[in-house]
Formats: C-alpha cells, structure tokens, sequence
C-alpha cells in the first residue's frame, strides 16, 4: 500500500479520511460550536501554531491540553457567526503520520462588522487506535481584511457572558 503521493484506492480512501476529519470535525465542530465535534479529531495534547488574535503577524507556538485548547477555542462563541473553509488539499501520509495542508478562508462575523483571514493552514495527525488525530496545526496568514479588533472583542464578549451563541454550545 502506498500512501504518500499515489493515487491508488488505499491512499484516496485515506485522504478522504483526513479531509473528513479536517472539514467534518475540525471546521464544522467550531463553526457550529459542536465542541464534542471539534473535540474528536485531536489527541489528548496538541501544539497550536496560531497568529496573535490581535495582531495576526506575530505568531506564537504552543503546547495545550486538549480541554485547554477547547476552552480557549470558545472564545468563537463570542462571533455572531463564524466560517472556516479549506481547500487545495496537499497530503503527505505514511503509515502511522500525516501532514496536510491546506488553503484556509476564516470568516468572522459580529454585529454587522467582519474580519477574515486567509492563508495556509498545515494538519500534523498521528495515526493511534481511535484512527488519525491532529497533534499540532499551524496556521501562515497569508492577507486579512475587515476589523482585525473584532476578534479581541468576541473574546471579550465571550469572557463576559454576552455571547448569545453560547447557549447553543455542544459540550
């Protein structure tokens, strides 16, 4: 079985696995705020290598508990709205470890206002018994447009109860 680079049936059933897992669980579980969702496609720990909220130039790389991260990712909870879109799918799989990467569109929406970020976001995923996880993603802005305050002020809004999706959280 070959994984990396051919097209044979084994590896286009494992990409389609990946691209299950990065769109159907990652995207949809934070867009919908399915937390249980978004919960299923990490390990127990995952390094995140994200811009800065505020100042999406600057990017920082850290290690988080898996409930860690997902308590800091309810901070979209804060958005009105939210949509991540992938495409441009590049896989590099071996047996047991993946790497994908991906062209990524992140839509926020908050009160009539919007900040959207593009660029290139890159899926390490291990191989275990539970099938493929994401252990580290990274995240390359590559251009934004909108209001790049608006993320600190979801956040805000989140960490002060005023988020009305809240109540419509999956945990």
């Amino acid at each position: 079985m070959s994984l990396s680079g051919s097209l044979d049936l084994d590896s286009m059933i494992e990409r389609q696995n990946l691209n299950d897992l990065l769109v159907g669980r990652w995207c949809l579980g934070a867009d919908t705020l399915n937390w249980k969702l978004y919960r299923s496609a990490f390990d127990d720990a995952v390094e995140m290598d994200f811009p800065d909220a505020s100042n999406p130039s600057v990017s920082s790389s850290r290690v988080w508990r898996i409930d860690e991260w997902i308590a800091y990712a309810r901070l979209l909870e804060g958005f009105d709205v939210t949509q991540h879109y992938l495409s441009n799918f590049r896989y590099q799989v071996t047996e047991s470890a993946a790497e994908v990467s991906t062209y990524l569109i992140a839509e926020h929406h908050l009160g009539g206002r919007h900040f959207t970020l593009g660029g290139q976001s890159t899926h390490t995923l291990k191989r275990g018994a539970e099938g493929w996880k994401v252990v580290k993603v990274a995240l390359t802005p590559w251009w934004t447009r909108g209001d790049q305050t608006l993320p600190a002020e979801a956040g805000a809004r989140y960490a002060a109860g005023q988020a009305a999706r809240s109540a419509t959280a999956i945990l």
